[in-house]
C-alpha cells in the first residue's frame, strides 16, 4: 500500500544492474503501476495517472502494445527473481487484477504478492497530504482511511489467498530502521548500502498548509505533460520550506478510525497480530480544525515572499490567516516565471450568440463574500460552511416547488426567480436574477 516507503524500494531496485539471479521489471518508470494498468484495464484513461497526462486512446493503444512486447521480453529473460513494485495495485478494479493475474500465470513459475500494512493514523496523516499534492482540496479526513480490506480482499481474490503476505510496515524492528533492507530480506537479495537508495516526500507542516491554500483555488491541475510539469515544480518549491511534520489532533484521527473496528480485526487477522493505531501526542502544534491549515507565521510568508519576489503584502505580528487567494496567486506568478511551468496562452474567445456558463470555484465565491463583509469575524472554513449551507437550502427550495418560484425582499434586486427543466431537480433549476433597472441573464445552474 501507499506511504509505506514504496518510492525508496522503486528507486533501489530499478538501478540495479542485471544479474543472473534478478531483473526489476519496468517500462521507463521505477513505479510499474501506470504501465500495468494501461496493459490491463479495459479503460486505461479512466486511471487517474494516465488521464493526468492527457494521452488519446490511440496513444494508449500503441502504448498498451509496446508495454506488452516490453514485459514479454524482459520475463524471457534468464533470471529466476523478477520483481515489480507499485502500491497502486490496490486501486485497480478486480477485472484488471484478474487480467494481470491470467498474463502473468502464462510466463512464470511462481507468483508472490508481498503487501506492507501501515497503522491507520498515520497513514490519514501522510494520505492527506499525498492527497493535496495529486490535486484534492479538501480536509475530509474520512476519505484517506485505507479501508484494508476493499484494498486487499480483491488482490486476494484475483492471485489467491496463498500468494499475498503481509507485513507490518514498522521502521523501528526493520534492519537499519529501512523498510528498503526488509523488503530485499523478504526476496533473498543482497545489496551493498551504497546501493541502497532512500527518499523521504513529506514537505513540511506550514508547506502542506501553502500547498492547501493554493489547492483552495486550483483543485484540480489540468491533463497533459505541461500541467504535470508545473504541479511537480510547485511540489518541489514547497519542499525547500523546512519546519515540523504534520501531525493531526488525536480527536479527529479517531473520529474516522474507532469507526473502523470490522476492517481492522480483518487486517490483524491477515498480518497475524492487531493493527494498533498510533496517534500523535496532542499539542499546540498539531491541526485542531481546517482553519489551521490556514494560518501562517511571519517567517512562512517571509519565506514565500522571498520565493515569489514580494509577490505577498507582508503582515507583521502573530500567526494570523492568510487570504488563500493571494497565496494562490502569489504562487501562480512564481510559476509563471518558469518557461516550462508558464501558464499557456489561451485562444481568443470567439464570441456566439447563444449565452455560456462561467465555471467558478466555491472558494472564489467565499473570498468575495469575505471582502464584502469585512466586519463579520468568520474564519475561511466558516464562511465555506455558510455559503455551502445557502446553496444547499436554495436547491431544496427550488425542489419543493416544481413550477417554480420568485423571491422577494432582496433589497438591491427586484426579485430572484428561478424555474426548473421538466422532471428535474434542483441542480437543474435555471435561476435568474433581476437587479433593479436592467435584467441580467440566466448564466448559472445551482
Amino acid at each position: 500500500m501507499a506511504k509505506t516507503g514504496s518510492t525508496s524500494i522503486q528507486a533501489t531496485l530499478a538501478v540495479v544492474e542485471n544479474r543472473p539471479e534478478f531483473h526489476y521489471l519496468h517500462s521507463g518508470e521505477a513505479n510499474v503501476g501506470r504501465a500495468f494498468a494501461t496493459a490491463f484495464m479495459a479503460q486505461p484513461n479512466s486511471f487517474r495517472p494516465n488521464r493526468k497526462l492527457g494521452l488519446s486512446d490511440e496513444v494508449m493503444q500503441r502504448g498498451k502494445k509496446k508495454i506488452l512486447e516490453d514485459f514479454s521480453r524482459q520475463l524471457d529473460g534468464p533470471q529466476d527473481l523478477v520483481v515489480a513494485s507499485s502500491e497502486m495495485l490496490g486501486n485497480f478494479d478486480p477485472e484488471s487484477l484478474c487480467a494481470l493475474y491470467e498474463w502473468l500465470n502464462q510466463r512464470v513459475d511462481a507468483i508472490r504478492l508481498i503487501g506492507y500494512v501501515r497503522e491507520p493514523a498515520g497513514f490519514i496523516e501522510s494520505m492527506f497530504q499525498q492527497s493535496l499534492k495529486n490535486g484534492n482540496s479538501d480536509f475530509k479526513l474520512s476519505k484517506r482511511y485505507p479501508a484494508y480490506r476493499q484494498r486487499f480482499e480483491k488482490l486476494e481474490n484475483a492471485f489467491g489467498r496463498q500468494r499475498v503476505e503481509y507485513r507490518m510496515f514498522a521502521p523501528a524492528t526493520f534492519p537499519s530502521r529501512c523498510v528498503v533492507r526488509d523488503f530485499l530480506g523478504a526476496i533473498g537479495l543482497d545489496l551493498p548500502e551504497t546501493s541502497i537508495v532512500r527518499i523521504n516526500e513529506s514537505l513540511s507542516r506550514e508547506a502542506v498548509g501553502l500547498l492547501y491554500a493554493y489547492r483552495q483555488h486550483h483543485p484540480e491541475f489540468a491533463a497533459g505533460q505541461h500541467a504535470v510539469r508545473r504541479n511537480r515544480q510547485l511540489i518541489q518549491s514547497l519542499a525547500t520550506l523546512t519546519g515540523d511534520k504534520l501531525r493531526i489532533h488525536p480527536r479527529l484521527l479517531r473520529d474516522v478510525i474507532e469507526s473502523q473496528t470490522a476492517d481492522l480485526n480483518w487486517i490483524s487477522e491477515r498480518l497475524g497480530q492487531p493493527l494498533t493505531p498510533v496517534y500523535p501526542a496532542a499539542g499546540s502544534s498539531v491541526i485542531q480544525a481546517e482553519r489551521d491549515l490556514l494560518t501562517y507565521s511571519d517567517a512562512t510568508i517571509e519565506w514565500l515572499n522571498r520565493l515569489t519576489g514580494g509577490k505577498l503584502i507582508q503582515v507583521s505580528g502573530r500567526p494570523y490567516p492568510y487570504d488563500s487567494a493571494k497565496l494562490a496567486g502569489a504562487l501562480d506568478a512564481y510559476l509563471d516565471q518558469h518557461e516550462d511551468t508558464k501558464l499557456p496562452e489561451e485562444p481568443p474567445v470567439v464570441k456566439e450568440e447563444t449565452e455560456t456558463r462561467r465555471k467558478v470555484h466555491i472558494n472564489t465565491l467565499i473570498d468575495s463574500v469575505r471582502d464584502s463583509c469585512p466586519g463579520v469575524a468568520l474564519d475561511h472554513a466558516e464562511y465555506r460552511d455558510l455559503v455551502r449551507a445557502a446553496l444547499v437550502r436554495l436547491v431544496e427550495t427550488i425542489d419543493k416547488h416544481p413550477s417554480g418560484m420568485e423571491l422577494t425582499g432582496l433589497d438591491e434586486f427586484e426579485n430572484l426567480k428561478w424555474c426548473k427543466k421538466e422532471g428535474g431537480r434542483g441542480r437543474n433549476a435555471r435561476i435568474q436574477i433581476k437587479r433593479a433597472g436592467r435584467n441580467v441573464k440566466p448564466t448559472s445552474q445551482s
